[in-house]
């Protein structure tokens, strides 16, 4: 039977053996014999050449009937026999009638071609490999055309098309977006033009364009407000031209500046007061200068994950604007993201047959999850929930983190699909916003950049695709690592919640994450991006290495480090750890140190940034003090992750 999902396939092997197997023993072809049955003769002739036979038909009782091979007749050496009577019980053979006659269609071989040498590289099998090719991709070529007429098998642009019957597009690539800042490096003498579109790019060759016109300095001054520390103040950026500093309570009088002078720090940041004025550092101060620097809206020149880059990482102008001495993001670049997956657009374009039929449940779902801004829905009706009166639905809503959705607007969208005589009371749902750390192990020794922020777009999407009242899987966010190059793998998931107080209106409570996080029925789990951060660990670092008791001889203390050097705060993360016990020769201390031993054990970091490592006495009961050296160089490794650099502490023994 032919599999409806690729009826027309055929390997290319395949084809090629079936052309060989014609040219060497002939080509199959179809015929057709006449006979006229007689009772008394039981077998007929069939031709010579006959290879089998596939119907035998006839007329039985004037009826035309089709006689089953086994049970009525069977082909014995090139002759048709009709069969006789069967064993007791069975049922009689059927025979045509007298007299009349009787079609036998078989297949039969055609002589030969001749051609015996169809190796490769020979004119037979050359041409027989070539067409073979031709016919196989027409075999795939049809295969394809039947499955781009189905939604369910279509992809790529046979995909679009058949959602075009619906009225669906699928959505583009789009690219990322940010802000970056270009500087001077000393005061300018003129106001310098940075017109839109000018190009920007990191190392890696991404490019960025400019959305808007900038000037260094602005044609109007900026205005920041801060306090001073001991009758000194600072600004947030580099200043070209200071206009005055007063105090934010009264009104700027030119007469009355809070400065000394117009001189300013080597920063160019740190602002003098004038001392018989100087303002208090409990007072609010306004301090209005042009600056050095101005900022920027970028947008990737492609869109695509690719534009989602880390801060200052845009570095290179590829045609720096005049006056212009350097530029920086001094923050990630986001937002960038790939055309719209076949996966997702088939969703769609389902959901919208399903929002087609009106009065329906899913109707009304699929048409409040059209508005803007709404993550989630659920409707219920007394099937579901029996305290949902007859003639009812109860619509749950959840908004999308950091936006706002109209309860008209939902209102709206309900009335446009329900029934006639149903009452549809539209309700939100409580959010329970996802926040915190994932603490990861890179695969080399630097981590690709963008991967942190894929990882996160990817957790947030799968967070985002959970519906209302269903548990986050810590897990299950936790494996989209193993996809991404440059993370071998998450060591702790640090993340915790925050929810509406039912019993107190207005207030929220906190906590930590579990695995799994279940919520209530009328809750909504969402992850907010902008507070979820990756911590990437570099290594090890040993902060002691004390003495022990009884059958411990040495107590290390052990921290994992990320890439600023900090120490790194565990919930509860158990990691395997070897240390390597080396010690050197007294006689030639500068030949490569022996190995005692290499003790694994499984430490713990629990509550906290350090972890103990017991070395048993056992552990150096090959350590000779008469040819080693006390002191003894210990290695911590692990050695499932040989991305985090190892750490050597010494100790003397005894």
């Amino acid at each position: 039977m032919i599999d409806p999902g690729r009826p027309f396939t055929r390997k290319f092997g395949d084809v090629v053996a079936a052309l060989e197997d014609r040219l060497r023993n002939g080509v199959e072809q179809p015929a057709t014999l006449t006979l006229t049955f007689q009772p008394a003769v039981s077998s007929y002739d069939l031709p010579a050449a006959l290879e089998s036979v596939t119907t035998v038909s006839g007329l039985v009782d004037q009826q035309f009937h089709v006689f089953a091979a086994g049970a009525d007749y069977r082909i014995d050496a090139n002759r048709l026999v009709w069969l006789g009577a069967q064993a007791p019980g069975a049922p009689p053979p059927v025979k045509p009638d007298a007299g009349t006659p009787v079609s036998v269609d078989y297949v039969f071989r055609e002589p030969p071609s001749g051609l015996t040498d169809l190796n490769a590289g020979s004119v037979a099998g050359t041409l027989a490999r070539a067409f073979a090719r031709e016919l196989s991709l027409l075999y795939e070529q049809m295969n394809e055309a039947y499955r781009r007429a189905f939604i369910d098998t279509a992809s790529g642009v046979g995909l679009d098309n058949v959602v075009a019957l619906l009225h669906v597009t699928r959505n583009d690539a789009v690219a990322a977006t940010g802000m970056v800042t270009f500087s001077r490096k000393s005061a300018a003498d003129k106001t310098y033009l940075i017109k839109a579109g000018t190009k920007v790019a990191d190392k890696s060759g991404r490019v960025f364009l400019t959305l808007d016109d900038a000037t260094i300095p602005p044609d109007a001054p900026l205005e920041e407000f801060a306090r001073a520390t001991a009758g000194v103040v600072k600004t947030a950026r580099p200043i070209a031209e200071l206009v005055g500093v007063w105090k934010r309570a009264v009104p700027p009088d030119p007469s009355a500046k809070l400065i000394a002078d117009d001189k300013l720090g080597n920063d160019r940041r740190t602002i003098t007061l004038k001392p018989p004025t100087q303002a208090a550092d409990t007072d609010d101060l306004r301090i209005r200068y042009k600056p050095l620097s101005t900022d920027v809206r970028i947008r990737a020149q492609n869109p695509g994950p690719d534009g989602n880059v880390q801060a200052n990482t845009i570095t290179v102008m590829p045609t720096p604007p005049p006056g212009v001495d350097g530029v920086t993001n001094p923050r990630e670049t986001s937002g960038g993201a790939d055309p719209e997956s076949d996966a997702r657009l088939r969703d769609r374009a389902k959901h919208e047959l399903a929002r087609a039929g009106n009065a329906t449940l899913d109707a009304i779902k699929y048409a409040v999850l059209a508005v803007p801004g709404v993550s989630g829905v659920e409707v219920i009706d007394r099937s579901v929930d029996s305290s949902v009166p007859l003639g009812e639905v109860r619509v749950r809503y959840a908004v999308a983190v950091n936006d706002t959705v109209s309860i008209d607007a939902v209102r709206e969208a309900i009335d446009k699909t329900r029934a006639a005589g149903v009452l549809a009371v539209p309700d939100t749902v409580a959010q329970v916003t996802v926040s915190g750390a994932f603490v990861v192990i890179p695969s080399g020794p630097v981590m690709p950049p963008g991967a942190a922020s894929t990882f996160v777009g990817k957790v947030a999407a799968a967070a985002g695709a959970l519906p209302i009242g269903a548990p986050l899987g810590v897990r299950k966010l936790t494996a989209l690592a193993y996809g991404i190059t440059g993370i071998a793998d998450v060591a702790e998931a640090q993340l915790r919640f925050s929810r509406p107080d039912p019993n107190n209106p207005g207030a929220t409570l906190q906590g930590a994450v579990g695995d799994p996080f279940p919520v209530a029925r009328t809750e909504i789990v969402r992850l907010d991006p902008a507070n979820v951060r990756v911590i990437v660990l570099r290594g090890f670092a040993v902060t002691a290495v004390d003495a022990g008791a009884g059958a411990v001889a040495r107590v290390l203390t052990l921290q994992l480090l990320d890439t600023t050097n900090t120490p790194v705060a565990f919930v509860d993360y158990a990691l395997d750890v070897d240390v390597a016990i080396n010690a050197f020769s007294k006689a030639s201390p500068n030949d490569p140190p022996t190995q005692l031993a290499k003790p694994r054990q499984t430490v713990r970091f629990t509550g906290g940034t350090t972890a103990k490592f017991n070395l048993a006495v056992t552990d150096l009961a090959s350590f000779n003090a008469t040819t080693q050296k006390a002191q003894l160089d210990l290695v911590v490794s692990a050695a499932a992750y040989p991305a985090l650099a190892p750490f050597t502490a010494h100790t003397n023994w005894p």
